[in-house]
């Protein structure tokens, strides 16, 4: 069978995300070039638990601006960009709408692991291909949408942190190898961060992270929820570096 996927330009050299979950099995590869003709292009590499995957066009595409979606909230304006036409023709329909959710655990069927933050954004698309950018209020991608829902009443997307952090990690081994802290934890209400229910002992989190407190930023990008907690640290190989802003635990001094 055949599959379309939409894909944007994340770095020079023709290094192109999209969405991994429909790339499966698939044995080769044509882009619609320039001139209109199919032309052959190739996996660098997918990760099936964010559903980012890097393919590598022949083409000299232009990188697309992103922006992470840290200062957005629910209600904020964006717009999505949806393939039309078919056979060697492409175009691009843009339809206003505006956030839903931001931060999010995904509840999608779509994104394969319902723990990494999503966003929602609405209306619904009745035509939708995977990979499709949503931007914001400049024009910059802030997701990619992660699998066509036709029809439903919010459509989800990953979003920009993920996938380009998930898309360096690929370009430069293949593969990526998730950072994590060693950390359990809900969500404060009101998306004011990450509270901390349990510490591992032996983790990196050992020794400087307590139960109750909570994380409201990794490297000065801000964590509203646990699910962004996780996507933010998920970019991060082993052994990086990290800095975390860390409050008391609600209605405590700290």
């Amino acid at each position: 069978g055949t599959v379309t996927l939409i894909g944007v330009a994340v770095a020079e050299g023709g290094m192109v995300v999209t969405t991994a979950s429909l790339l499966g099995g698939v044995q080769r590869i044509d882009m619609v070039g320039p001139g209109g003709k199919l032309e052959q292009a190739s996996v660098v590499g997918a990760d099936a638990t964010s559903n980012v995957a890097l393919v590598n066009v022949p083409a000299d595409v232009p990188v697309a601006p992103f922006s992470d979606d840290g200062g957005l909230g629910g209600g904020a304006p964006d717009t999505a960009l949806s393939y039309v036409g078919g056979g060697s023709t492409v175009a691009l329909q843009a339809t206003p709408g505006s956030l839903t959710a931001v931060a999010t655990g995904s509840t999608s069927t779509a994104c394969p692991d319902s723990g990494m933050a999503a966003l929602t954004s609405s209306p619904g698309l009745s035509a939708q291909t995977a990979g499709e950018p949503l931007l914001d209020a400049n024009g910059a991608v802030i997701g990619i949408l992660c699998q066509p829902s036709p029809g439903a009443a919010a459509t989800t997307f990953l979003p920009t942190q993920l996938v380009v952090g998930v898309a360096d990690a690929l370009r430069s081994g293949n593969r990526i190898e998730p950072g994590v802290l060693g950390v359990e934890g809900n969500d404060v209400p009101g998306g004011a961060g990450a509270k901390l229910m349990t510490v591992s002992s032996g983790t990196p989190a050992w020794g400087h992270l307590q139960a109750g407190e909570v994380i409201t930023a990794v490297n000065e990008q801000p964590v509203r929820t646990f699910a962004e907690l996780r996507a933010r640290l998920y970019v991060l190989g082993p052994g990086t570096p990290v800095t975390l802003t860390v409050a008391g635990a609600p209605g405590t001094s700290g």
